[in-house]
């Protein structure tokens, strides 16, 4: 039972990962030189979205 409730590779990246990536693109855009533009250009989507917690699918 826990298995199956766990993410598998493959799987969508969850609704809350591109709300939090949302808001970090927000902030990169608003605010250059914040540490959120600083993780937007050090690929922080694509980390997320490879999270095994987090899904694996494509931001």
């Amino acid at each position: 039972m826990l298995m199956g409730s766990l993410p598998r590779p493959g799987a969508p990246t969850p609704f809350w990962a591109h709300r939090f990536l949302a808001c970090f693109r927000d902030q990169a855009e608003r605010k250059p030189g914040s540490s959120a533009a600083q993780a937007v250009r050090g690929g922080i989507a694509d980390r997320i979205a490879a999270n095994p917690l987090g899904g694996s699918g494509r931001s």
